[in-house]
């Protein structure tokens, strides 16, 4: 929470792995995932509020869902983000980004 607060951080990385031990997929069903990433989108939106030098939380998961996870995750935005989904084959981390409003440029 200090280096939080300090102002240091301008962006967390997340990686989320939905295995069991040995490596299988967990048995959490795809309405309770769903419901885990748009709780995911609220503790985000809490951590922009609260820390004015984040800018962006990336999120990597694993496996990927078989749902439009770029689209749980833009909805349960309800604009205070930007949600960006991976980017090429360098990375498969979706981006959530902070709305810049033009006094903050």
């Amino acid at each position: 929470r200090g280096l939080m607060q300090s102002g240091r951080v301008s962006r967390i990385e997340v990686e989320i792995s939905m295995t069991s031990g040995g490596g299988r997929a967990s048995g959490l069903s795809e309405s309770r995932a769903k419901e885990m990433h748009r709780s995911f989108a609220e503790c985000v939106a809490e951590a922009f509020t609260a820390n004015s030098c984040l800018d962006c939380v990336a999120l990597t998961v694993r496996p990927p869902p078989r749902y439009n996870l770029l689209r749980v995750l833009s909805d349960a935005s309800k604009g205070r983000f930007i949600v960006s989904p991976p980017d090429g084959d360098d990375s498969d981390a979706f981006e959530v980004r902070r709305i810049k409003h033009e006094q903050e440029e």
